[in-house]
């Protein structure tokens, strides 16, 4: 599906088509229209902001090499692509995410600091409370160990 985000100014009418690409040819597989489409308000909980959603497909295709292409009249405007259902990060991932969110705030015109007022902050909140913990406990570990010899 593609998204936009929910400013005054947003545009909704980008084209994306998907290809599946087989060695020098391009198959077209479908293409999603935003001029026709009634985008509908969406909230993204992780980062708690606002987008319209366009248009979306939902097919299962073989694993391989595809190629999409998003556009608009005149090639410009900000939007989100999403592909696939499934939402699932590994540390590494979970780190760049956290590196670049505010760079993506300030890229749909909010301020950087509220990268953080959402889940992905309390997930770092929680996390370093925990680490926080750990080292606790194991100071304290230490003093009771060594009293004892």
């Amino acid at each position: 599906s593609i998204l936009v985000p929910d400013l005054p100014d947003s545009r909704r009418d980008f084209m994306v088509d998907v290809f599946r690409v087989n060695n020098e040819d391009a198959t077209l597989l479908f293409g999603l229209d935003g001029k026709e489409y009634n985008w509908e308000p969406f909230f993204e909980p992780f980062v708690a902001d606002n987008y319209f959603q366009g248009p979306e497909k939902k097919e299962t295709v073989p694993p391989g090499l595809y190629k999409l292409v998003v556009t608009s009249p005149d090639n410009s405007g900000k939007y989100v692509l999403s592909v696939g259902e499934e939402e699932s990060f590994s540390l590494t991932e979970t780190a760049q995410t956290i590196r670049r969110l505010p760079a993506v705030k300030r890229f749909f015109e909010k301020r950087p600091w509220t990268a953080y007022f959402n889940l992905v902050g309390l997930f770092m909140l929680l996390s370093l409370l925990f680490v926080l913990a750990a080292i606790y406990g194991a100071y304290r570990l230490g003093k009771l160990l060594i009293g004892k010899y």
